[in-house]
């Protein structure tokens, strides 16, 4: 898992320009149906203290519409951190 994930985490979420609650609904509105994310579950793995499931990485994924890899692997810059 990515030493940077929280980080990275937090950066989709401002990447986008949500709230903590905006980006909790939005994760809860990706499948698998019936996750069960509050704004303070957003706000512990943007704080790096509590560790997302794959399913939740996925949903993460599929707001941001990156893969998962970029956020779980440091070798893979996200595209808020790539410069040309």
């Amino acid at each position: 898992m990515s030493s940077n994930l929280a980080y990275k985490l937090r950066k989709v979420r401002q990447t986008y320009g949500l709230t903590v609650v905006e980006m909790a609904k939005e994760l809860r509105g990706c499948e698998p149906v019936g996750l069960e994310i509050s704004a303070e579950m957003v706000r512990r793995f943007e704080a790096g203290t509590q560790e997302p499931s794959e399913a939740v990485l996925m949903a993460y994924s599929k707001v941001s519409h990156f893969p998962v890899d970029s956020l779980t692997n440091d070798e893979i810059k996200p595209f808020f951190e790539q410069r040309d």
